[in-house]
């Protein structure tokens, strides 16, 4: 799910630390207008998914999809093809860099 925020103990106490806290949100904030921005990140998939294109398409060739009552099919529960598959990544860093910045520059400094 992209609207979870996950945390290690570290982390936790490190956010304990309001200046390392605010030094955090700051950092965030000047990320996730270039390198940490959705497009960027988007961007970055695309190249890659450009890169593996043609083994992608052997890659399902070779291993069709999962389709029916196949015994595979709890491992594997979905019928998406590569280009569903982007679709699918796209949204996903859309939602979850818009939830980091919600987190982080409201809920996460009301700790």
């Amino acid at each position: 799910s992209y609207d979870k925020w996950y945390t290690r103990a570290l982390f936790d106490r490190l956010m304990e630390i309001p200046e390392y806290r605010e030094r955090f949100t700051s950092r965030w904030n000047d990320l996730k207008n270039n390198v940490f921005s959705a497009e960027n990140i988007i961007q970055m998939a695309m190249e890659n998914a450009e890169l593996i294109n043609d083994a992608q398409a052997r890659n399902f060739d070779r291993f069709p999809g999962i389709v029916g009552d196949d015994f595979r099919r709890n491992e594997f529960p979905d019928d998406y093809g590569f280009y569903e598959e982007l679709n699918f990544v796209r949204e996903w860093i859309i939602g979850r860099t818009g939830y980091l910045d919600e987190y982080i520059n409201n809920e996460f400094n009301k700790q």
